[in-house]
């Protein structure tokens, strides 16, 4: 692997799920969220008054990940709660799906925490058995459009970031005076 390659590791650490979900979700489908945190901004995210209140833990025992520091690291966390995905076979092949097309793309992604999140029920009755072909193909496809969004996102933040910034408006130096 070269220097430049992107890292994609699992996210542990319910703390770290509790403050990628805090965050407004940058790309939704039908059955999915995704939510992002930056790099810059997952330590303060995590020690928030409003994060740090509801834990039992001092602000010094937050973890603090020095992975995510180094250029190119992306922690991926995936939720695919029981109550949407009753079949354990079922979350499985959700996670495996996730993971997947996240992997794929992973040079093209930001770096930070990513969580991706089941947001609605897999339908039993469109879906007879639990990891059917249909079921595997129907993910994988609302996945690849949901990482599409994901990576215009991430293109245009890019983008902005390289962008030089725009020099505002100036006064003119002589001032007018009436006669």
């Amino acid at each position: 692997m070269d220097a430049g390659a992107a890292v994609l590791t699992a996210l542990c650490g319910a703390e770290s799920f509790s403050a990628a979900m805090a965050t407004r979700p940058w790309a939704r489908s039908p059955h999915f969220f995704v939510h992002y945190v930056p790099v810059e901004n997952h330590q303060t995210v995590l020690t928030s008054p409003a994060h740090t209140a509801l834990s039992t833990k001092l602000s010094t025992e937050l973890p603090t990940d020095s992975s995510l520091e180094s250029l190119g690291v992306q922690k991926l966390g995936m939720v695919v709660p029981k109550r949407h995905a009753r079949r354990a076979v079922t979350r499985v092949l959700l996670r495996r799906q996730i993971r997947a097309a996240m992997a794929q793309h992973r040079r093209e992604l930001l770096p930070g925490i990513w969580v991706v999140r089941l947001r609605a029920p897999v339908d039993r009755q469109a879906f007879v058995s639990a990891s059917s072909e249909s079921l595997r193909i129907a993910v994988k496809a609302e996945v690849a459009t949901l990482l599409g969004d994901v990576l215009r996102r991430c293109r245009s933040t890019r983008h902005a970031a390289q962008a030089p910034a725009q020099p505002a408006f100036q006064q003119p130096s002589t001032v007018l005076s009436a006669p």
